[in-house]
């Protein structure tokens, strides 16, 4: 608002001129606090349109004091608005300003009518922001009845590492920079923040792959190309699992809360049967048969691979616990929690090298560390032949279960250890 008038032409000239000047590079769009009241004084900011006469104020619906508004530049000023409140007012001048720009290209530099900016105003915003885009890709992804809760679930979980993932290295993730780039960044953070196995993070990937053929399913303009997306090599990541001694002290344990009662449940039975949690969370009384669990992994049930597990007494005592189901947290707690319980183990604080830097054992544990990879190779320990701990598994592929989850430091110690103190006997002998 101009608190001065002029009387003579050339005043009202440079009056006009100075209030052109204030525009945005001509195109007669500016930011302005209107109707401010006497008693509160307060206004309502407005995005002020003119053309050939006509003017528009589009109501931006935020209020601000008329003592935080700077008269000169026509903007609040510097940290008087929230930022959800800035957020509001720059979408809608910033939108007004395309709308005027695109006007401009098609009609060779003429400015809009109102009614053109009115109605490009009222066309619903088209969305970049991926984490709401991937948000309305999972609600839909929950009305297809072929879906199972616990592949909802892991779609759930993705995305909320997503945004983690997001936060933690400041990307301000949308449509523009959602590429390979981004991709590095998540694999890096599920690798070391997280801990997560590379098998879990391709699987992660390929639900990106997923999400961006939903994408174009939808029309939706982007520029991801997820087929130069490459997968994680699997001999990037460590194999670690628990030796025979630490699982000895985590059954010893005595809990001292039910979080914890629960969480040594959860790792005494991963280990000692190698479910997945997908499974165990599926388990029910029909899969007991003839002292052994028998069921259709989820993850290969298309294959039509049936896996059979004998009971042991810890696994028998947790089934008749807690009536034949295993009770597994979400899987956004589930590492959290695994690693809580055993830095309470004294075996588990010892520092090893891992990815390059000494650290605590517990601090690299995830569910399929503790679980799978320990049963694995704490099975293989006792000589169990390979195509028989594959029936245990439910691996078609060798190659899969020496690459991805022997572990062969833990597994070749013992056998080292026997050559040597048998060239000691002989030595001695002789």
């Amino acid at each position: 608002m101009f608190l001065y008038k002029h009387k003579s032409n050339n005043c009202k000239q440079n009056f006009t001129n100075s209030l052109l000047t204030l525009m945005d590079a001509g195109k007669n769009i500016k930011r302005m606090l209107y109707n401010i009241s006497p008693k509160t004084g307060r206004g309502t900011i407005v995005i002020y349109y003119s053309n050939s006469g006509k003017i528009k104020r589009f109501n931006t619906g935020v209020k601000l004091s008329a003592k935080e508004w700077d008269k000169r530049n026509h903007k609040p000023k510097r940290g008087a608005l929230r930022v959800g409140d800035e957020t509001i007012v720059d979408n809608i001048y910033n939108r007004l300003l395309s709308l005027i720009n695109q006007h401009q290209h098609e009609f060779h530099g003429k400015l809009p009518p109102i009614n053109y900016l009115e109605a490009g105003l009222n066309k619903p915003e088209p969305v970049t922001d991926v984490h709401k885009l991937f948000t309305e890709f999972i609600e839909e992804r929950k009305n297809n009845k072929r879906l199972s809760e616990s592949s909802i679930e892991y779609y759930e979980f993705a995305g909320k590492l997503m945004l983690e993932a997001d936060k933690h290295y400041k990307y301000f993730l949308n449509l523009e920079n959602f590429n390979y780039s981004f991709v590095e960044k998540y694999i890096d953070y599920c690798l070391n923040e997280k801990g997560n196995a590379s098998s879990t993070i391709n699987q992660r990937i390929e639900v990106f792959v997923t999400f961006v053929k939903w994408l174009d399913r939808k029309e939706v303009k982007h520029k991801i190309k997820p087929d130069t997306w490459e997968k994680l090599d699997k001999t990037k990541t460590d194999t670690l699992c628990l030796e025979r001694d630490e699982l000895n002290e985590i059954l010893e344990y005595q809990p001292k809360t039910k979080r914890e009662e629960r969480t040594k449940d959860i790792i005494v039975f991963l280990s000692h049967t190698g479910m997945r949690q997908i499974d165990a969370k599926n388990l029910t009384k029909d899969y007991v048969l003839n002292g052994c669990l028998e069921f259709y992994p989820q993850k290969t049930i298309r294959k039509n691979i049936k896996v059979v597990i004998p009971i042991s007494k810890p696994v028998k005592r947790i089934l008749e616990k807690n009536n034949y189901t295993v009770p597994i947290y979400s899987p956004k707690y589930l590492s959290e929690y695994i690693k809580e319980f055993c830095s309470q183990i004294p075996l588990l604080k010892k520092n090893i090298i891992y990815k390059g830097e000494r650290v605590p054992k517990y601090s690299t544990l995830t569910s399929h560390s503790i679980g799978r990879k320990t049963f694995i190779n704490l099975v293989i320990q006792e000589g169990v032949p390979l195509p028989t701990l594959m029936g245990f598994t439910g691996h078609t592929h060798i190659d899969t279960v020496l690459k991805s989850y022997i572990d062969k430091h833990i597994n070749n110690l013992p056998q080292l250890s026997k050559v040597f103190e048998f060239e000691e006997e002989e030595l001695q002998n002789s």
